[in-house]
Protein backbone atom coordinates (compact mmCIF):
# COMPACT_ATOMS: atom_id res chain seq x y z
CA UNK A 1 0.00 0.00 0.00
CA UNK A 2 1.48 3.36 -0.48
CA UNK A 3 1.93 6.25 1.58
CA UNK A 4 0.30 9.48 1.57
CA UNK A 5 1.55 12.78 2.99
CA UNK A 6 0.07 15.96 3.08
CA UNK A 7 2.48 18.74 2.17
CA UNK A 8 1.91 22.80 3.20
CA UNK A 9 3.14 24.81 0.14
CA UNK A 10 2.12 28.34 -0.39
CA UNK A 11 -0.02 29.77 -3.77
CA UNK A 12 3.46 30.45 -5.11
CA UNK A 13 4.58 27.02 -5.20
CA UNK A 14 1.49 25.71 -6.17
CA UNK A 15 1.86 28.07 -9.02
CA UNK A 16 5.15 26.93 -10.21
CA UNK A 17 4.07 23.02 -10.10
CA UNK A 18 1.02 23.85 -11.89
CA UNK A 19 2.89 25.34 -14.48
CA UNK A 20 5.55 22.85 -14.66
CA UNK A 21 3.18 20.11 -15.16
CA UNK A 22 1.26 22.27 -17.95
CA UNK A 23 4.03 22.59 -19.43
CA UNK A 24 5.49 19.15 -19.89
CA UNK A 25 1.85 17.95 -20.74
CA UNK A 26 1.61 20.68 -23.42
CA UNK A 27 4.53 20.08 -25.01
CA UNK A 28 3.85 16.23 -25.13
CA UNK A 29 0.67 17.09 -27.26
CA UNK A 30 2.76 19.40 -29.45
CA UNK A 31 3.44 17.79 -33.38
CA UNK A 32 6.82 15.85 -33.51
CA UNK A 33 8.53 18.05 -35.76
CA UNK A 34 7.84 21.47 -32.93
CA UNK A 35 9.12 19.21 -30.04
CA UNK A 36 12.35 17.80 -31.51
CA UNK A 37 12.69 21.56 -32.33
CA UNK A 38 12.06 22.79 -29.00
CA UNK A 39 15.00 20.36 -27.58
CA UNK A 40 18.02 22.61 -29.40
CA UNK A 41 15.33 25.61 -29.06
CA UNK A 42 13.60 25.94 -25.82
CA UNK A 43 10.38 27.81 -25.11
CA UNK A 44 10.33 30.39 -22.67
CA UNK A 45 7.01 31.98 -21.05
CA UNK A 46 7.02 35.45 -20.90
CA UNK A 47 7.77 35.93 -17.33
CA UNK A 48 10.90 33.68 -17.96
CA UNK A 49 11.13 35.92 -21.24
CA UNK A 50 11.14 39.09 -19.45
CA UNK A 51 13.31 37.90 -17.44
CA UNK A 52 16.41 36.92 -19.83
CA UNK A 53 15.64 40.39 -21.57
CA UNK A 54 15.01 42.62 -17.83
CA UNK A 55 12.20 44.01 -19.97
CA UNK A 56 8.76 44.41 -18.44
CA UNK A 57 5.87 42.51 -19.86
CA UNK A 58 4.52 45.47 -21.37
CA UNK A 59 7.60 46.36 -23.11
CA UNK A 60 7.42 42.35 -24.51
CA UNK A 61 3.69 42.44 -25.35
CA UNK A 62 4.87 46.06 -27.81
CA UNK A 63 7.67 44.28 -29.02
CA UNK A 64 5.26 41.54 -30.28
CA UNK A 65 2.94 43.57 -31.71
CA UNK A 66 5.49 45.55 -33.44
CA UNK A 67 6.80 41.85 -34.77
CA UNK A 68 10.12 42.65 -33.28
CA UNK A 69 9.49 39.54 -31.24
CA UNK A 70 8.03 35.75 -32.53
CA UNK A 71 5.71 33.94 -30.30
CA UNK A 72 3.71 30.43 -30.54
CA UNK A 73 0.69 30.58 -28.80
CA UNK A 74 -0.33 26.95 -27.48
CA UNK A 75 -3.92 27.48 -26.07
CA UNK A 76 -4.12 30.88 -24.22
CA UNK A 77 -0.66 30.87 -23.42
CA UNK A 78 2.33 32.66 -25.03
CA UNK A 79 5.94 31.48 -25.61
CA UNK A 80 8.79 32.53 -27.23
CA UNK A 81 11.66 31.00 -28.84
CA UNK A 82 14.97 31.46 -26.43
CA UNK A 83 16.94 31.48 -29.73
CA UNK A 84 14.71 34.39 -31.24
CA UNK A 85 15.51 36.26 -27.73
CA UNK A 86 19.06 35.65 -28.08
CA UNK A 87 19.20 37.43 -31.64
CA UNK A 88 17.29 40.09 -29.94
CA UNK A 89 19.15 40.40 -27.06
CA UNK A 90 22.52 41.18 -29.72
Amino acid sequence: MKEFRMLEINQCELKTLIESALRDVLLEMLPQNIASQNEADELLSQKQACLMLKVSPVTLWTWRKEKKVSYKKIGRKVFYSKRDLLKLNN
